[in-house]
Formats: C-alpha cells, structure tokens, sequence
C-alpha cells in the first residue's frame, strides 16, 4: 500500500505502526544527513518476542520479493543459535528523499538486525563462521571475512559480536556484522 507519488510518508509510518504494534514498539528513529542536508529516516521498531515468520510477513509488507530471504536468513540463525531471545531483534524501516525533494512514502529498504549480544560466550565464538557461511549461500562476492576479523585485531585484539544484520529492498542490499571492539 505504497503511493510513491505522495509527499508524505504518514501514511506508511501508520501502517509499519499497526502492523508491528502487537509485536514490537518503535524505539527510535534515525536521522541521516549529507552535504546536501537531509538524505533519509530510518524507523527503528523493537520486537516483544521476535521470530522468522513474523519479521519476514513484516518485510513482506514493502518488499515481497525479497521476504522469503530475510526468513531463511532469520530460520538459518535460530538453526544455529536457538530461538530469538525477548527484544533481541530490531527492525529497521528506511525512507529517502527522493528526487523531487520530498521524503518516500514508502521504505526504501528494511532491515533485520538480529541480536548476537543475547548469545552465549560459545554461541559468539560460532558467529563469524555462520555469518561467512551466510555471505556464501546468499551471493555475496569478494569477501573475505576470515581476513577482515584477522586484520581487525591488530588493533583491537577481541571483540563482541552485537549484530547480526541482513537489509532487503527488492534484492539483497546488504549483510552487516558489528562487532564491539575491546581493547
């Protein structure tokens, strides 16, 4: 329910509102500038009690091309890690300006941001082999993470893995993992 020709982007914020108010609550927004001023807002929504099927019926609702993905990725990460913990996840719903000046009506990306603060010591020490094992079966190309982490610890010798995050438009936008340096 997208009217893209619309300057406003009510209409969108109240349906992501009544779509995730039984489960989550919105948390924040992000407010993104560039030199030429305002570029985007991004809505943060908190989830009660997250889980694949409901965060892929939630991306479905802008991208349906795309929702099956964000679920395998969601199934594949309780796979191997066990059931999403309360308020681990937070999703992210991303509007642009657009070329006439005005905000999207719609989002232009949505992203899942899986918690891997909540894992166990054990848990996170599995994350890079599972997020490398990700960024394989999804396409990604020219990564070479084992690499990135090992060059990373010359100057931060660990590290705590926080996110685990997967953005979605009509195709895969992007596959993020923070990490919490420690020094």
């Amino acid at each position: 329910m997208c009217i893209r020709d619309r300057p406003s982007i009510e209409l969108a914020i109240r349906k992501i509102i009544s779509d995730t108010e039984v489960e989550g609550i919105p948390v924040g927004i992000g407010l993104n500038f560039g030199h030429e001023g305002l570029k985007g807002i991004r809505l943060y929504i908190c989830m009660f009690q997250p889980d694949g099927d409901i965060i892929a019926n939630l991306c479905d609702s802008f991208f349906p091309k795309t929702s099956a993905v964000v679920k395998n990725y969601c199934h594949q990460f309780e796979q191997e890690f066990g059931k999403f913990k309360d308020q681990s996840v937070t999703l992210g719903y991303d509007f642009a300006i657009s070329s006439n000046g005005y905000l999207t009506s719609c989002p232009v990306r949505f992203k899942a941001e899986l918690g891997c603060f909540a894992l166990n010591q054990e848990q996170q020490k599995k994350l890079p082999d599972w997020f490398d094992k990700q960024l394989v079966r999804l396409g990604i190309k020219n990564h070479n993470l084992d690499s990135d982490l090992t060059s990373m610890k010359s100057s931060f010798p660990s590290y705590i893995p926080q996110y685990s995050t997967i953005g979605v438009s009509d195709e895969i936008d992007h596959l993020t993992l923070y990490l919490e340096p420690r020094a």
